[in-house]
This record gives structure tokens, sequence and C-alpha cells, in this order.
């Protein structure tokens, strides 16, 4: 091939959730054990997980949609694509979601009753998230490259913090260390 041409991941996965938790314990071929994440040692001293995923994907309202036009061919198939990739990021959310509640019943299983359970707390944050419509829309409007802004790097940290402090998920677990 006289070029090669690449893509980022959100063709496949766009959150990075399948890979990252399957790869290393996929290898191994027991997910419910999680052998490759742990070993059966550690595994036993677990007692809480927090799995923060994090949804930058945007929702921005197509113009030829509000002015009920018809989109055409290339407008037509980027709302196809960003369906699709809207669909997949939903369905990779709740199949890591699973996969970590069966991780923690499995887990709190084969533990000796008198054992601590472990506990899985999962979080995602998105900007549908976002209070108030015009700070949404500022976010939602961010585009979707590798040259941010400084002021846009910034801004969507803060708003990390922000949704994090939101997330009841995350304040469960916080209150574990209280």
């Amino acid at each position: 091939m006289p070029k090669v041409r690449l893509l980022d991941g959100g063709v496949t996965d766009n959150l990075g959730v399948r890979g990252s938790m399957m790869s290393p314990v996929a290898h191994y071929g027991n997910v419910k054990e999680m052998r490759g994440a742990f070993t059966p040692e550690a595994l036993n001293k677990v007692k809480r997980v927090l799995v923060i995923v994090v949804n930058a994907q945007s929702y921005v309202d197509y113009d030829w949609s509000k002015a009920g036009a018809e989109p055409g061919v290339i407008k037509a198939v980027t709302a196809s694509f960003d369906a699709a990739i809207g669909i997949l990021n939903s369905e990779s959310i709740t199949l890591a979601k699973h996969g970590f509640v069966q991780w923690q019943q499995y887990t709190n299983k084969r533990r000796a009753p008198a054992a601590p359970k472990v506990k899985v707390y999962f979080s995602t944050l998105t900007f549908e998230q976002v209070r108030g419509d015009k700070k949404r829309d500022y976010f939602n409007a961010i585009p979707t490259t590798f040259n941010l802004s400084d002021q846009h790097i910034e801004s969507v940290r803060q708003l990390a913090g922000e949704l994090l402090d939101d997330s009841p998920e995350f304040q469960a677990f916080k209150k574990t260390f209280e």
C-alpha cells in the first residue's frame, strides 16, 4: 500500500471502555476472575472499585432538521454516523457496567462469608448532564480535535470536577472513606 490511513478508536470503541476493560483480562480467558488485572491474592483484598466513564460525545442540532429541509446525501451519512456512534457509546457503557456488576457478584460469591464484600461504583459523565442550556451548548460546540485551545482544555477540566461532584455514584464511593 502506498499510503496508510489511520483512524481513531471512535469507529469501533469511541469511549475506550471495551478495550481497556477487556484486553488484559480476555487474554487470560476468564473475565469473571479478572485474570490479567488481578492476582488471586489481590482479588481477595479488593473492597471497592470506582469506574468513571467519560462520554464526551457532543449532541448538536442539525440545521437542516430544524428547518425541516432534506439533508442531502453527505449530511444524511454524517447524521447516520453520529447516530451509530451514539448507539455504540450507549451499548459500551451498558456492557461495561454489566460486566463490572457480574464481576462484583462473582467476587462476592467466592469470598468467605465473614470476608468484606467488594462494591463497584460506576459513574458515567456526559455533556448532557451539564446544567444550563447555554453552558451545555458551549461544551457541545467544542470541536473533536487533538488541538484544543487552552481555554477549552481548562473549561473541560473544570467541568469534569463539577460533574463528578454531581455524580451520586462518586459521592457514594467517597463516603466509604469517611
